[in-house]
């Protein structure tokens, strides 16, 4: 479909991509030769990305162009690869601008590019910059018309950027949440994984930082309940449908951390789930930050009632609490 907009006197350049470029082979459909090309560059009507594709001068650039311009930087030189199998991309965007694509919202950095090993490529370093690896063993999604690693992967590559560990934490916290991203299989992958990011988060998950899912239950688990005492467990299926923040089974006790953000307009959902916890004998204390603010009072509340869970199962007035499979965990159950 060609634009109604007349460029040239003589020419109507076609419509973009959704990348916002154009090939040469776009332009060369629209009767538009590889001498007039090489007018409309000089011209200030063409601007040429890389070598082959263009973007209109004064078009609006879509936030994703500079992405697409690395892949198909890589994929114009795939022919320098000889042991690419078909069925794999010649690249992988990765890393910090992997993040945006897939949602989470990250300081906008050059892109990183996931290349093969075997490639041997001339790499325009202010364009993009590249990490290699076996492509063939790693397992890639297509999000917006871009390659990506799956999450585990590009996290990884993105930790072993200048970020702080704030960025890290809330950037897998997000990707567990939108993406469904399983802790405990990327713990695995990060283990089999070289480079300074893997070795960060394996550090991270041996601390315990990824036991909890936000900001919000990290500072109520360090700030409060390590003050002293037995700990609960951390994100513990009472149901198999029903996983809990924190669970102190002998107690049958559950803590519910409250989040503003995640927790806005969930008024229903929330009593549905405490109405279901209640009705399985679970005591349920919801925590907001609010009540954070004086972490020692909380603290001899908590265990109060923690006391009394414990002195009322054994004396029959509630039921012991009956866990379904919890499945493989970071660490094992512990408040039993």
């Amino acid at each position: 479909m060609q634009s109604e907009l007349l460029i040239h006197p003589e020419l109507i350049l076609p419509e973009p991509r959704p990348s916002g470029l154009l090939s040469n082979r776009d332009l060369n459909r629209a009767g538009i030769s590889s001498k007039m090309i090489t007018q409309l560059v000089k011209d200030n009507v063409l601007e040429r990305r890389i070598r082959g594709w263009y973007r209109i001068v004064g078009a609006e650039i879509p936030p994703e162009q500079d992405l697409f311009v690395a892949q198909l930087y890589l994929a114009r030189r795939q022919r320098n690869c000889c042991t690419q199998s078909d069925d794999v991309p010649p690249s992988l965007l990765t890393g910090g601008r992997a993040m945006d694509v897939y949602g989470v919202e990250v300081d906008l950095v050059p892109p990183t590019m996931l290349i093969d090993v075997d490639r041997r490529v001339r790499v325009p370093t202010e364009v993009f910059t590249i990490l290699r690896a076996h492509l063939s063993a790693e397992a890639w999604c297509k999000r917006k018309g871009l390659y990506l690693p799956e999450p585990p992967r590009a996290v990884g590559d993105y930790a072993g950027e200048n970020v702080s560990d704030l960025a890290v934490r809330t950037t897998v916290d997000r990707l567990r949440f939108i993406e469904g991203m399983k802790i405990v299989e990327a713990v695995d992958k990060w283990q089999d994984t070289k480079g300074p990011g893997f070795r960060r988060l394996v550090a991270m998950a041996r601390e315990g930082v990824f036991d909890t899912e936000s900001e919000g239950e990290r500072r109520f688990f360090n700030d409060v309940l390590c003050l002293g005492g037995p700990l609960p467990d951390c994100q513990v299926w009472v149901t198999p449908r029903i996983r809990v923040d924190f669970l102190f089974i002998r107690a049958a006790l559950v803590l519910e951390y409250h989040g503003k953000r995640a927790h806005r307009d969930q008024v229903d959902a929330d009593a549905m789930r405490r109405y279901e916890l209640d009705r399985l004998g679970l005591q349920t204390l919801v925590v907001t930050s609010s009540m954070t603010a004086d972490p020692v009072g909380l603290w001899r509340h908590i265990h109060q009632l923690r006391q009394q869970g414990i002195a009322d199962i054994a004396a029959g007035r509630r039921p012991p609490v009956a866990l379904p499979p919890q499945g493989r965990r970071l660490r094992p159950l512990r408040s039993a």
